[in-house]
């Protein structure tokens, strides 16, 4: 009798206690599987995947040191990729692509009558090619001039053609100038 009476004494205030630690156990075990059983079996893919990575990461290396490519130059070919890209402009630049010739012509003391141009795009890359054709007339100092600031200018600028026909006059020498330049912008699709 003591031992049931004691025994009902000590469960009745500890019982909840009891079922809670019971609950944490099987909580901490399924936790527990689970790690071994999900986790661990992604961290094993994982690292498999890190070790083909350095894999490749290292038959890369390896063939660029057979080509002596080094890593310094590596670097600097991406910097310069890198430099090369930021120079392009966006689509909706084109307004000011033109805009910027017809300022570069006054700065040689010239005028652009008309400029056609034709758009293409890249379907490799996306980047779309303005081919522009226009013709200005002067003399040979000022056309000099003009060829000058346009090989300076900041933007990606190709000269496709370029044709010089004198013309005759009895004030002064003029020649005309007829040219057809490439340029990118970024945005073409």
């Amino acid at each position: 009798m003591l031992s049931s009476s004691l025994y009902k004494a000590l469960w009745r205030p500890l019982r909840y206690w009891i079922y809670l630690c019971c609950l944490f156990f099987v909580i901490s075990a399924g936790l527990h599987f689970y790690k071994k059983a999900v986790i661990f079996s992604e961290l094993k893919q994982l690292e498999e995947e890190k070790a083909s990575l350095e894999k490749k990461q290292r038959v890369q290396e390896t063939r660029l040191r057979v080509a002596g490519v080094t890593l310094p130059t590596i670097k600097q070919m991406e910097k310069d990729l890198h430099q090369f890209l930021a120079m392009i402009p966006a689509r909706k630049d084109f307004s000011g692509f033109v805009g910027e010739l017809f300022e570069l012509s006054q700065q040689a003391e010239l005028n652009i009558d008309q400029i056609n141009y034709q758009p293409r795009v890249d379907s490799e890359n996306g980047y779309l090619f303005y081919t522009v054709n226009f013709s200005v007339e002067g003399n040979y100092e000022q056309l000099k001039k003009f060829i000058y600031l346009l090989e300076n200018s900041p933007r990606i600028l190709i000269v496709e053609h370029i044709a010089l026909n004198e013309k005759k006059s009895h004030k002064a020498k003029i020649v005309s100038l007829r040219i057809t330049l490439t340029t990118l912008f970024q945005g073409g699709d």
